[in-house]
């Protein structure tokens, strides 16, 4: 299977795309339970949470999944890569 310019252009778009959004969720990512702390993970919305430090109701760790916020974490991630393939077919057809 050959891939034409199109095709390779989408890959390597979608790749680097996905690639940026897991640096992004990583750097902006707190990771500081240890030290009565929270861990904080996602990007732009955060959907873990934890803490090992002392609460107000004498729970001895917090742990929160946000499945909600991961949900719209991967929805923006989808409509950003729906916008790079619009963008690289649209370049290709005006290229012709």
């Amino acid at each position: 299977m050959k891939l034409t310019g199109k095709k390779k252009a989408t890959i390597i778009g979608n790749t680097v795309l996905m690639l940026m959004f897991v640096i992004l969720t990583i750097s902006n990512s707190t990771f500081e339970a240890e030290a009565d702390g929270y861990t904080q993970i996602g990007y732009p919305y955060f959907f873990y949470n934890t803490t090992q430090g002392k609460l107000i109701n004498n729970q001895a760790t917090l742990f929160v999944f946000n499945l909600k916020n991961l949900a719209l974490d991967i929805l923006i991630l989808s409509i950003l890569a729906i916008l790079l393939n619009t963008c690289i077919l649209i370049y290709y057809r005006v290229k012709r």
